[in-house]
């Protein structure tokens, strides 16, 4: 048995042959059992029972890193000081309305809200619920006879959480309304344009809409940004807490509040549980608690905006380092391969061009992947590898071979692209083969289009007696879905070749004194190279 000093209050730490670890108080009877410290997903356990708590381990010392203690007062200085690590914090209690005065979830809840909270607990009344979900101080509330592959669900989706952003269009932040949207559903439309003009007699601090039925609703949502939605539960269809579920999905920045005549504490823990409802709010309704409803939601919506923009801003920060510092690192070891090739200023240009062309914005998993994976020397050892092969037929490439292929890369190309649809002939093969120019030039010419889902017929080639020009046509831009310097999870074949093929056409056409220019757009690009010359 190992003794080691723990750093809570004055606890010794002690492993026993089960792989438990105890954290004994000197001064308190009181005890946390703390799982081994290898499991990936850690969790806090409060309980009441020491019955429930050794099933509780029992039924998840696998999965999570478990730290039980049996008082709030050991859990609030647990969670104080390891509450950045914890995924989720569970309470456990007989009597549910404990939970409602709980310092524990109310610090989860202030400090670390993408903690999941969870009350599991026996009888909850509808009353209760309500309060809870009132207060915000759980996220879910099950009863002691549990799910356990629905929590192990919850547990991993909470750690992923303790490193993403919260997910909200870009819209929603950077073009918020000054009054933001409500929007309130009811088939019962005499009851909903009556509150409607009472809320809007009330205040004018926000817009209020109705909808008729959950259809109308999601309709509405896609055509323009809604703050809260507050929805009846009973309506035909589509029920409300469906709605909300839905919502949660496809629009999570929405705050979701579910509201009804009847007492269905089922269907308000369902709501709670699976559609993570901000208020549930009872019928008929009070215009002046719909009110404080509202402005409490439209408070919360106010706080997760300012968290994502703070978010964004620090994954920007972030990534713009990062793309830097990979910037730095593909130039010191592609520099003398494409340079020496393409002349000075080749890989500049290239790099330069690159960032015209918009990726999807940087994420918290491109972040980690650069920090905490290979991905970032496995994407300049591959660039590098793939283009030195691609490069290496020029090698035996000498002045006059060059200057050859001014006129009869232009040739290549007209039969190139003179070709339709005639998958039989191989370009590279049956025009001027001989030429290691030509055949790296189409070999090139052909991956670009290939990855891109286009053909030949995509490009226009025009020559005349003093140069040629060959450029994207009538078809339209050509893909990108990554490029070299865009936020990266992992290094694929297809993003090697792609561009190191598109970097052969920049050495290619600066090596032959041409010009090659490129428009980027969203996730596309369209290209035009002008080689001097005869025009064949």
């Amino acid at each position: 048995m190992n003794i080691l000093t723990a750093s809570i209050r004055k606890q010794s730490m002690v492993y026993d042959d089960s792989g438990v670890t105890r954290v004994i108080c000197p001064q308190q009877t009181r005890t946390l059992f703390i799982m081994p410290t290898g499991q990936q997903y850690p969790v806090l356990l409060r309980y009441d029972d020491e019955a429930e708590c050794k099933r509780f381990v029992d039924q998840f010392g696998e999965d999570f890193a478990v730290t039980c203690c049996d008082s709030d007062q050991l859990a609030l200085d647990f969670l104080i000081r390891q509450g950045q690590e914890i995924c989720a914090v569970f309470v456990d209690l007989a009597d549910a309305r404990q939970a409602l005065e709980s310092p524990l979830f109310l610090l989860a809840s202030q400090r670390f809200p993408h903690c999941l909270k969870v009350l599991l607990s026996d009888g909850i009344a509808l009353d209760e619920v309500i309060e809870l979900v009132g207060k915000q101080v759980v996220d879910k509330c099950f009863s002691r006879r549990y799910d356990r592959d629905l929590i192990r669900s919850l547990v991993y989706t909470a750690q992923m959480a303790l490193h993403d952003a919260i997910g909200m269009p870009e819209s929603q932040v950077s073009g918020e309304a000054s009054f933001p949207t409500v929007l309130i559903v009811d088939d019962e439309q005499a009851a909903t344009k009556y509150l409607r003009k009472q809320l809007e007699r009330m205040q004018d601090r926000f817009n209020v809409l109705c909808a008729a039925n959950a259809d109308e609703a999601l309709s509405i949502v896609r055509s323009q940004p809604v703050a809260v939605i507050m929805t009846d539960q009973r309506m035909p269809g589509m029920k409300g807490d469906q709605l909300l579920n839905e919502l949660r999905r496809s629009q999570p920045h929405i705050i979701r509040i579910l509201t009804s005549a009847y007492g269905e504490v089922d269907v308000a823990l369902g709501a709670v549980n699976q559609g993570k409802i901000f208020r549930y709010q009872k019928k008929p309704w009070d215009a002046r608690e719909v009110l404080a409803c509202l402005d409490a939601a439209l408070d919360e919506h106010r706080k997760l905006t300012q968290m994502h923009r703070d978010s964004r801003s620090y994954i920007k920060q972030e990534f713009s380092r990062i793309c830097q510092t990979r910037r730095t690192a593909l130039c010191e070891a592609l520099a003398d391969l494409v340079d020496g090739v393409g002349g000075e200023g080749t890989l500049r240009q290239f790099l330069e061009d690159m960032e015209k062309v918009v990726m999807l914005p940087p994420n918290t998993s491109h972040l980690r992947a650069s920090g905490e994976t290979d991905v970032e020397k496995l994407l300049v050892r591959g660039v590098q590898e793939e283009l030195r092969r691609q490069l290496e037929p020029l090698a035996r490439s000498d002045k006059t071979c060059w200057q050859q292929s001014l006129s009869s890369l232009a040739g290549s190309l007209k039969a190139y692209c003179g070709i339709m649809g005639e998958a039989s002939i191989d370009p590279v093969a049956d025009l001027d083969a001989d030429n290691p120019v030509c055949v790296g030039f189409l070999n090139a010419l052909e991956l670009i289009l290939s990855s891109s889902g286009m053909s030949r017929e995509a490009l226009v080639f025009e020559a005349s007696a003093a140069d040629w020009e060959l450029r994207c046509g009538s078809a339209g831009p050509l893909k990108m879905y990554a490029h070299l310097l865009a936020p990266l999870t992992r290094v694929s074949s297809p993003l090697l070749q792609q561009q190191s093929a598109l970097l052969m056409l920049y050495i290619l056409c600066r090596r032959l004194g041409g010009t090659i220019e490129l428009e980027g757009a969203q996730q596309s690009f369209s290209l035009k190279i002008r080689i001097p010359g005869s025009g064949g």
